[in-house]
């Protein structure tokens, strides 16, 4: 069995697409900013979905083709180069003004002055690019040729071995999918959905992942998955 990741980034809540939890410095060019000089910041980057039971690799990649939109950074092909040249102020232009001196002294009548209100803290979101990702993975779900030729048959079947499990950080991530308005936009039948826990907010606890050595670990798929062909003596 096979896992698919889906992390975001904490400061910028971007998000990453990746077959394994221990991702390398090119995955970055899935956000344009795979340049020689920019490293990987791991504890930057949280897995806020992961799609188990996946049974073969190709089926893996598949998904991650069809959620990735690989671009190029801003500055590619060289048009910009350090160190950028040294702008001159113009003769007798204006300046711009000076910010206000926070320590400076107050009229009393400011000082006194009853207290502003202040407008009322804004409610949680899902940021737009977890949600905007999680409807590409529903959709690649139902129309993805890999995916439907592994659940063929068993999406009515609970205990099917062919059933893929979906474990987001918040039910809201992939409530929002359904609840979108688009047509046609429903999560697959043979695709369960659980609370993803994660240990130490950073290593997700799912199947097929080791918390012992913080690593992937494949389960071996059951028998009658691997060789259908095969009848135990």
């Amino acid at each position: 069995m096979h896992n698919l990741y889906l992390f975001r980034n904490l400061q910028t809540a971007r998000v990453l697409v990746s077959p394994t939890f221990r991702m390398q410095n090119a995955i970055l060019a899935q956000i344009g900013e795979h340049r020689a000089e920019n490293k990987l910041r791991g504890d930057h980057w949280v897995p806020f979905a992961v799609l188990t039971g996946i049974q073969n690799p190709t089926t893996v990649a598949a998904l991650q083709h069809r959620l990735v939109r690989t671009t190029q950074p801003a500055h590619a092909g060289g048009r910009y180069k350090l160190p950028l040249p040294e702008v001159k102020r113009i003769p007798f232009a204006p300046r711009a003004a000076k910010p206000e001196d926070p320590l400076a002294l107050q009229p009393a009548s400011v000082l006194h002055a009853s207290p502003t209100r202040r407008p009322p803290l804004r409610q949680w979101e899902v940021p737009a690019s977890v949600d905007e990702k999680m409807r590409e993975l529903c959709r690649a779900l139902i129309v993805a040729p890999e995916v439907l030729a592994e659940t063929a048959d068993d999406s009515a079947d609970f205990d099917s071995p062919n059933r893929y499990t979906l474990w987001c950080e918040r039910d809201e991530y992939w409530h929002r999918v359904e609840e979108s308005g688009q047509a046609g936009l429903l999560w697959p039948e043979f695709v369960d959905h659980k609370r993803l826990r994660l240990l130490r907010n950073r290593y997700p606890l799912v199947p097929g992942f080791d918390p012992k050595t913080l690593a992937d670990s494949p389960i071996a798929a059951p028998a009658e998955a691997r060789h259908p062909g095969l009848v135990d003596a």
